[in-house]
This record gives C-alpha cells, structure tokens and sequence, in this order.
C-alpha cells in the first residue's frame, strides 16, 4: 500500500508545469554566501543532493539559486524555473554559513555544519510542497507527524537538533526539539547526505519503480538510523 501511495506522487509530479526563470543581479546574502558555496569542501559534500535550489531571504526578499556543478556549486541571481525546491531562508542562518568562513578556510567539519543549518529550511521546502501534507496519506506511508532529528559527526561534542511537527495539515520545521517525537532520529554526515541524495534521485523520477524502490530503502534505513518513540 505504501509503494502506491508513492507511485501516485509521482504522477502528480510528472504533471506541474515550470514557472518561467527570473534573472537578478547577487543581492549581499547571495555575495556572502558565493565563496562558500564555491568552495570543493561544500560541493562535495552536497554532490547529488540537489541539482538546483532556489532560496528566498525571509526578511529581505532576496532572491538566488545555487546550480550544483560537480566540483563546485554556483551561486546566481534571481529565481530558476526548474529548481528542485523553493527554499525560504533567514537572515540569521545566512549569518550562521558565513560566520563558518570566517578564518578564511573551510574543511569538512564546515561543511556538515552547512548542511546542519540548510537542514531544516530545505526539509520545510520539500515537505510543505509534497503529498506528504495529507494526513492519510502518512498514515499509510508510515510517516509519524512528530519526529526529532539530532545531527552529530564523530570527534565533537556538540550536536545539533530539528523538530518537524505536521499540524493542521501543514508541516513545519524548526531547530531544537519541541514536543513529544513519536520517532527520534541520529544522523551523522554520512547518513544525512545519504538521505538527501536518495530523495533526489527519486523526486526527479517519475517511474513507478524507482518510488517502490525508495519506499523499501526508507523503511530499512529508518529503523537503522531512529527508535520508534514510546507514548507512554
């Protein structure tokens, strides 16, 4: 039943229409940004996780892209029709990636705090805009509507955390944890990017196999990398 439900998202992919590009010049988030994103460290950590994403600064309006270019990732301005996801970031987190450069380098350490912080944006981006929103339709692809997330790398004490919270039929996520999961998740550098490349490769599929395939994979490597919390 769950590879159904999958198999019908593909088929509502398969037929939304791309909004037309907009070009702009690089606004100061985008230009604080740019020499990040360009740096090798980044770019392969990111590698088949996106191929583009378009990012809306909240407070300013600001609008860019990123194009993942193999051994780079370019930063652009304005909006790209065909991106993988509209993703609406904050000032703040802009701050926070360009604050990691501050010395001048960037390692791998650097780049999972990146993807740390895109986390969640990203994770509201997809999940706002996919069958994901509907309320039976997690119940019957054993999605729970409140689930923790805690990000740690082998080597350092500090962590960090996302709730993602379905309420009212929408989703939200927010960094910390809030509430009571009903599953709780721990994911390395590995794991995530693991995730994030898996969603990828399906989401621009549009054969019923490759969505079966996904929903298999998610189930085993969700009880690899989470607990099922208890309610009690």
């Amino acid at each position: 039943m769950r590879a159904f439900v999958f198999i019908g998202l593909v088929m509502l992919l398969a037929g939304c229409m791309t909004p037309p590009s907009v070009t702009e010049s690089l606004g100061p988030a985008a230009k604080k940004l740019a020499p990040i994103a360009e740096s090798p460290q980044v770019a392969s950590l990111f590698k088949g996780t996106f191929d583009v994403l378009n990012f809306t600064v909240a407070e300013s309006g600001e609008h860019f892209y990123l194009v993942h270019a193999g051994d780079r990732i370019d930063v652009k301005g304005g909006k790209f029709g065909g991106a993988d996801l509209d993703v609406v970031i904050t000032q703040a987190q802009v701050d926070a990636i360009s604050r990691l450069a501050a010395d001048g380098t960037l390692d791998d350490r650097d780049a999972f705090d990146i993807m740390r912080i895109l986390f969640s944006p990203i994770a509201r981006a997809f999940l706002s805009g996919s069958f994901l929103s509907n309320t039976i339709i997690l119940r019957m692809a054993g999605v729970e509507d409140l689930i923790h997330i805690t990000f740690w790398s082998e080597g350092r004490a500090d962590t960090s955390s996302v709730t993602l919270m379905h309420t009212g039929g929408k989703w939200n996520a927010v960094d910390g944890l809030e509430g009571r999961p009903k599953r709780v998740f721990r994911l390395n550098p590995t794991e995530t990017s693991e995730y994030m490349r898996r969603v990828h490769t399906t989401r621009k599929s549009v054969n019923p196999v490759v969505w079966i395939n996904f929903v298999n994979w998610y189930l085993h490597w969700r009880d690899r990398v989470s607990i099922a919390a208890t309610t009690s």
